[in-house]
């Protein structure tokens, strides 16, 4: 999302925080000029792939998976999810644990980078 081709350049916003760029798609789209008419075109995001580096990098989870904190479904410490079988509930992540792991700022803490 960061390269232009044919003159086409993403919006400054998507280059600059890129985990914010499918938030700006979605309210602000984008103009896209065809046949001599600007067309504003919004986009709504239904799904992210990947390994669990891809997903961790761009969701803002720490990149390493030996950290205290490396999954981003669940908080268990690393040396007993390397054991562990079960899934247990009172761990697994919420938005709102979430949001407060953003503002604590202690990824070695909380797993949380951004």
């Amino acid at each position: 999302m960061s390269h232009c081709s044919e003159g086409v350049c993403p919006p400054p916003e998507l280059v600059k925080r890129p985990l914010h760029g499918p938030k700006f798609l979605e309210e602000q789209g984008i103009e896209v000029t065809t046949n001599n008419e600007i067309k504003r075109i919004y986009f709504g995001l239904c799904l992210i792939t990947g390994d669990n580096l891809g997903l961790n990098t761009i969701l803002g989870f720490v990149e390493s998976f030996t950290a205290n904190y490396f999954c981003r479904i669940c908080k268990v410490h690393r040396k007993v999810a390397y054991n562990d079988t079960t899934e247990r509930e009172n761990l697994v992540r919420t938005q709102d644990a979430h949001e407060w792991y953003v503002r604590m700022n202690d990824p070695t803490f909380t797993g949380v980078k951004t």
